[in-house]
């Protein structure tokens, strides 16, 4: 134990006396500081995006024994179902600036957790001692952040942390806000019966979608984003129907409507999830929809009419409500 708290101390001094990451340290309850990432595979990370989630951050380097002894909590987070599901992002920031010892040292040991390299973020967090760990809720604010590893304390603190992120209700409850607070008043929202919206749109394929032409068909529109917790937790359900019998005989058409602001996120979380979901990225559209919250899933009837409006997500429930609105559609005859 002894050598433990010498090592830690270590650390903590080591990074105190260097100019890389020197601040007060973020406290739990402030507002965490909105970043943006290059992760070690290239892939872009970005703080804002990730709001309806819970995000860890790990803080450390590879040369420090005791944020060594904290990894494989870390990859254990990384693997987890929460994490799995998109609801918890993993991401271990170091300073250093060699990222191919990084990622040598990270192969070797088979983690597989998110890693970026990046001196800016310690310094935004007030990081001066590593490792440092950072809860942040879904809300965007710190729920808990701390130094130092002790094997039989800090695992507990980072579950408790992130156990009591997700406790705090979601925002917007089970939905999250669509719309751009700056952006013109959304129209009322669509309703059974409505004539659905046109939609001309290119999908992430460079693919032209009109909702026009599928006349004849039933069409879903998932509305949703990569940010949004309960719209990453339905995909897996659209993606089945995505790949039904209806669709596949082509009688029923099933579209994501995403209201990310960068198409290439969408399209990263698309292919790392090994979703196949025909996807347009247009928040346009979900305002002419009148939609105020994600997700949102608007069934179209063969005519071109609304057929139902299922908002929201909460498991089973909703999927069957999903699940009867399309088989209703479907029921009904092309005239």
């Amino acid at each position: 134990m002894r050598m433990l708290t010498t090592a830690l101390l270590c650390a903590v001094l080591t990074f105190s006396g260097s100019a890389v990451w020197a601040a007060q340290q973020i406290a739990a309850g402030e507002k965490a500081p909105a970043f943006k990432v290059t992760d070690l595979d290239g892939k872009p990370f970005d703080l804002e995006q990730a709001k309806g989630r819970v995000v860890f951050l790990d803080f450390w380097a590879t040369w420090c024994p005791p944020c060594r002894l904290a990894l494989p909590h870390t990859q254990a987070l990384a693997t987890s179902e929460r994490a799995k599901k998109g609801e918890l992002l993993v991401l271990a920031v170091t300073s250093e600036t060699n990222t191919a010892d990084v990622r040598k040292f990270m192969a070797e040991h088979d983690y597989t957790f998110r890693a970026a390299s990046s001196q800016d973020v310690g310094k935004q967090y007030g990081v001066t001692g590593i490792p440092t760990f950072v809860i942040i809720d879904r809300e965007g604010v710190v729920q808990d952040s701390f130094v130092g590893f002790a094997p039989d304390q800090t695992p507990r603190r980072i579950d408790r942390a992130i156990d009591a992120a997700f406790a705090k209700p979601a925002p917007g409850g089970a939905q999250a806000a669509a719309a751009d607070p700056a952006a013109a008043p959304t129209p009322q929202r669509v309703t059974t019966g409505d004539l659905a919206p046109p939609i001309d749109l290119a999908d992430t394929a460079g693919e032209r979608f009109i909702l026009a032409d599928q006349r004849g068909k039933v069409v879903v529109l998932d509305f949703w984003a990569t940010w949004c917790g309960f719209c990453v937790q339905a995909l897996p359900h659209t993606q089945g129907l995505a790949d039904s019998d209806a669709a596949k005989s082509g009688d029923l058409v099933v579209l994501g409507v995403s209201v990310d602001q960068e198409p290439q996120t969408v399209t990263d979380f698309l292919a790392a999830n090994n979703y196949t979901l025909r996807t347009v990225v247009d928040r346009a559209t979900a305002g002419a929809y009148g939609l105020r919250s994600i997700p949102a899933f608007i069934v179209v009837g063969r005519d071109g009419h609304v057929a139902s409006v299922v908002t929201g997500w909460s498991g089973e429930s909703t999927a069957k409500r999903l699940d009867d609105a399309v088989t209703a559609a479907l029921a009904v005859p092309a005239s």
